[in-house]
């Protein structure tokens, strides 16, 4: 049984037993797909080295590559992140870092100057020209209260 719900705030909503599935409204589009899109937060969690909130209060020097591997699309160098709060590992901030954006395979946007994400990020293991920065982020999480609460306790139970 199918109910539906209209709300100003996230638009049609579909309720299955208990499970909410937000939809867009007709002549909306889905929410964009940001950094990391192809990765679950689970692989991103064993990958990572740092798991902070932060936010992004500069794109730094914009590449842009059409085929690179494995992300097609723009990439940025020396993108500065306030460091909000660590979540696991340490770093400076604000943190220095590379983003890849896989706008051409993997349809992914720009991250948004300003946002609050949860970053997962990997150490750069011998930074040279091609990969400057001391850290790679591997996926962004918009930092939502239940985004935040799930990776806490992914944390906690990968411990």
């Amino acid at each position: 049984m199918f109910k539906r719900i209209t709300s100003r705030l996230i638009g049609l909503v579909i309720v299955v037993g208990s499970t909410v599935v937000p939809q867009p409204l007709p002549g909306q589009v889905a929410p964009p797909k940001i950094t990391g899109s192809r990765i679950t937060a689970e692989d991103a969690l064993q990958k990572s080295d740092v798991i902070f909130i932060g936010q992004i209060t500069s794109l730094g020097v914009e590449e842009y590559h059409e085929t690179a591997e494995p992300y097609p699309g723009p990439n940025y160098q020396g993108a500065k992140v306030k460091v909000v709060q660590t979540l696991r590992g340490s770093l400076k901030s604000p943190a220095v870092m590379t983003i890849f954006v896989g706008s051409v395979v993997y349809q992914e946007t720009i991250p948004t100057v300003g946002y609050l994400y949860i970053v997962f990020a990997i150490r750069t293991i011998k930074p040279d020209r091609h990969n400057p920065d001391p850290f790679v982020i591997l996926k962004l999480l918009p930092a939502t209260d239940d985004n935040t609460a799930k990776v806490k306790s992914m944390i906690f139970a990968a411990k």
